[in-house]
Parts: structure tokens; C-alpha cells; sequence
């Protein structure tokens, strides 16, 4: 097992009783559930394809969401550059632009947005879904780079976000939404900057290089760069964090998970159709007045 952010981040969701631990055991530990992407993240993922050419970790061409009868062929077949082959996209899509349904035809406009950023700050894509890998204190752990770049002469690591939460209400005051203010208050958001910086600091004899969140709307066309510095004293709490996590995940491996079952969540679980603690009526909430 490799400790990271993702599962650090599922983890306070276990220790916090919103996440069922059966499931966090199926997802990390035993790896005997799928996860099907839901229709964000495959928005998600065909953004970021087009943005950088790199295709996501099955190998597999995105291919985006289409009006009734219309051709995906340009779409699968169309050489995506990456931005250091160029920054614009090929002229064959702009043809096919208005096959897209809405939602895809904003994330295009902001895949290009994307490059245009690339391309006014001077950044030059090395390399896409580089792996770093490292053992802290023996424990194994894990991060997979969306882009490792040159920015003012110096490396750097670019991390890319699509988002319905976004400098609007709901960010304001959703744990993961991005509100400009307060985004680096917020642990979610900020758990993935310091488990990579912590994961370069050890491979990189205690140096780091700059980290970014480039965030774009999936609802407008708002857009937000956030460089995160993360300083000595947050990486060896981070160190702390992977430790604290690790023996824990250790104990709940030798005494059993705790499941968490609640209607809503039983309704889409992976487990459900063999989990002995499914809910399948709808609980009883008390609300008193």
C-alpha cells in the first residue's frame, strides 16, 4: 500500500464518520472495488487531455460528450500536442466545436484558456503523470505529477483542477470549494500541495520547487493560479500525518473496519449488492424544535 493524498484525504473522511471504512478498506487495502468515473470526472479527465496531451492512466483517448448522431471520430483520431509542441489545439476540432454538447464545449474554451496561462507565464511542460515515490520513516508513499514544468528557469509542478465550486457561493463556503480567500485554509484542497512538496523535500535532499493549482470553472469561464509554499514546519507535520495515518490504517487492518452505512450512500455503494450492512429503507432523522 502507498500512502497518498487521495487516500490521506479519504482517510480524514473515516476518521471524521463520513466515509464508510468497509469501503475505504475495498478502495486502499484490499483493491477489490471499481470505481465507474462519475459524468465530472469524465469532463474532468477530457479537459485535462486536452490540455496537456496526457491521456488518462488507462491508456484510453477521452472522448467528450457528443449531441445524438454526431461523429467522434475527429475527436479520438485528432493529435493532441502537448504545450511544449504548441499551444494551440488542432484546427480539425475547431470545425467539429459545435457537435460538443455545453458542457464540453465550455471545458474546450478552457482548455485553451489553459494554454494560453501556459504560454503568458513562459512555462515550458517537461513532462506529464511523472511518478514520484519515496519511504518516509519506512512507509511507502506516492504522488502522480499532472505536469512537471520550467517557470522562470526553474522546475516546477503543476497540479489541474476542474470545479463547479469556484469563486461562487457555493465555494464560499463548501470545504472543497475554491474560494480565492480562503482556499488555503481549507485541508482538502490544500492536503495534495503538501503530500507532494513533502514527497519532493525527501527525494530531493530536503529542496523543494514551486507547486501550483491551476483551477478552471466547469460552470463559466472564471479561472484561478494559485502557487502553494509550503514551509519546513508543514512538511514535517505532513511526515506526522503519514506516520499517524499509517499506524492506524495498520490497527484497522488487525481488528476489522467500522462500517458506516447510511441510505443515501448504501444507494451507490460499489459494495452493496454483497454487504451484510446495507440500509435499504430510508432512516429515521430526529430534528428537534
Amino acid at each position: 500500500m502507498n500512502i497518498s493524498a487521495s487516500l490521506l484525504k479519504d482517510f480524514d473522511d473515516v476518521k471524521n464518520g463520513t466515509l464508510c471504512g468497509l469501503l475505504f478498506e475495498g478502495k486502499y487495502i484490499t483493491k477489490t472495488v471499481e470505481w465507474k468515473p462519475t459524468a465530472a470526472q469524465d469532463l474532468g479527465n477530457w479537459f485535462e487531455y486536452l490540455a496537456t496531451g496526457q491521456k488518462p492512466r488507462n491508456g484510453e483517448t477521452p472522448i467528450p460528450g457528443l449531441y445524438a448522431k454526431k461523429d467522434p471520430t475527429p475527436w479520438i483520431e485528432a493529435e493532441i500536442l502537448p504545450p511544449d509542441r504548441g499551444y494551440e489545439l488542432p484546427k480539425i476540432l475547431e470545425d467539429s466545436f459545435g457537435d460538443l454538447k455545453s458542457g464540453y464545449q465550455l471545458m474546450y474554451k478552457q482548455a485553451k484558456k489553459l494554454r494560453q496561462a501556459l504560454k503568458y507565464y513562459k512555462i515550458e511542460q517537461i513532462k506529464t503523470g511523472v511518478v514520484w515515490e519515496c519511504e518516509i520513516d519506512g512507509i511507502k508513499t506516492k504522488a502522480i505529477l499532472d505536469i512537471r514544468a520550467i517557470k522562470d528557469g526553474r522546475p516546477c509542478t503543476i497540479d489541474i483542477k476542474s470545479t463547479a465550486m469556484l469563486d461562487n457561493r457555493a465555494a464560499r463556503w463548501e470545504l472543497t470549494g475554491w474560494d480565492i480567500e480562503r482556499a488555503g485554509g481549507r485541508e482538502k484542497l490544500m492536503k495534495q500541495a503538501k503530500v507532494y512538496q513533502t514527497i519532493e523535500y525527501e527525494l530531493n535532499g530536503r529542496e523543494t520547487t514551486p507547486f501550483f493549482y491551476f483551477v478552471y470553472s466547469s460552470n463559466d469561464m472564471k479561472a484561478a493560479i494559485f502557487e502553494v509554499k509550503v514551509g519546513p514546519e508543514t512538511i514535517e507535520a505532513t511526515r506526522n500525518e503519514i506516520r499517524f495515518a499509517s499506524e492506524m490504517i495498520n490497527l484497522h487492518n488487525s481488528v476489522g473496519w467500522n462500517e458506516k452505512p447510511t441510505y443515501i450512500d448504501c444507494l451507490e455503494c460499489p459494495l452493496r449488492e454483497k454487504c451484510p450492512h446495507k440500509i435499504t429503507v430510508p432512516q429515521i432523522h430526529e430534528i428537534h424544535l
